[in-house]
């Protein structure tokens, strides 16, 4: 199971504490891999239990009491309804009904672990700086660490659970202005949908299903080729300065790209085509690719 879109779904969820039919149910949504799954239940066991337990396995989680209300699954009505203690069990409490059926192990409470998910991403980003911390005391960041970047650059990396609206960007703005200063700054996150972050900023938010992958050997690793398209030009620093791309080499991979398609190229067949031609040496980011692209469109027009 690759837990990487099933964390950035719970991730993305206000709530901190999940009942294990919750995380069961974000597994089952968000998983889209089934081979591995269906290997570890013939040892016994649903898929879902399979998913919930290699997620708390994995150190994801931690147990946080109880809750006193679940949803109601006796009767048809969608209510809350209580959890009671009868002797050494727990029983739901239908008002509706008027009846009890016993809960289990359904009442327990999980937290999402966000120290347990900054040192996994740590691992995965093979951080030498820092340690992973809060920044506040509400968990909006924690700082993951930092790492050299090529010759002479430095790179930080924090994880902000969740970016939902302008405000919560300046919160973390606020929050990552404190760290050291570096030459880029990966802030990953379970979405960043409709913010608007300072183009001055180091830092760029990254879909955190864009920066990291689960390995074949159950392992995060870094997706280097996929954070290169998305954060552009600049996450290719040497020394501080972008790498720059040779304007007709690009224009030739547009060429060949319109002709392979009998259309207008769009900018990620052009990209996959100027990897296919210049394969021994760096590719220009998505951003690059857009903006040439555009300016040969532009020219086209005006001969």
């Amino acid at each position: 199971m690759d837990f990487v879109p099933v964390l950035a779904k719970l991730l993305a969820t206000p709530a901190r504490r999940f009942t294990r039919c919750a995380i069961e149910s974000a597994a089952r949504d968000a998983d889209q891999s089934g081979a591995d799954v269906s290997a570890a239940t013939r040892a016994g066991g649903s898929a879902e239990e399979t998913r919930s337990s290699r997620l708390i396995s994995a150190g994801l989680f931690t147990e946080d009491g109880a809750f006193e209300t679940l949803p109601c699954w006796i009767c048809d009505d969608i209510h809350d309804a209580r959890v009671i203690s009868i002797g050494s069990e727990d029983h739901l409490y239908c008002t509706r009904l008027g009846a009890l059926e016993r809960v289990g192990l359904r009442a327990q409470a999980w937290r999402l672990n966000l120290r347990g998910v900054a040192e996994l991403l740590r691992s995965a980003f093979e951080c030498r700086r820092e340690r992973p911390r809060a920044l506040g005391d509400d968990s909006a960041c924690w700082m993951i660490g930092g790492r050299d970047w090529g010759a002479s650059s430095f790179m930080l990396i924090a994880l902000a659970p969740s970016l939902r609206s302008p405000e919560d960007a300046w919160r973390v703005n606020q929050l990552i202005g404190s760290l050291p200063r570096c030459d880029l700054g990966l802030l990953l996150s379970a979405t960043t949908i409709g913010v608007q972050w300072p183009r001055a900023s180091q830092w760029r938010p990254v879909m955190l299903t864009d920066a990291v992958v689960y390995s074949p050997d159950e392992t995060l690793s870094v997706d280097w080729r996929q954070l290169e398209l998305v954060f552009g030009d600049r996450f290719q620093l040497r020394g501080g300065r972008p790498l720059s791309f040779d304007v007709e080499k690009i224009r030739q991979a547009w060429i060949e790209a319109c002709s392979a398609v009998e259309r207008d190229a769009k900018p990620r067949e052009v990209l996959t085509e100027y990897r296919r031609l210049y394969p021994d040496g760096p590719s220009p980011s998505i951003e690059t690719i857009r903006k040439r692209v555009r300016e040969f469109r532009e020219d086209d027009a005006a001969a």
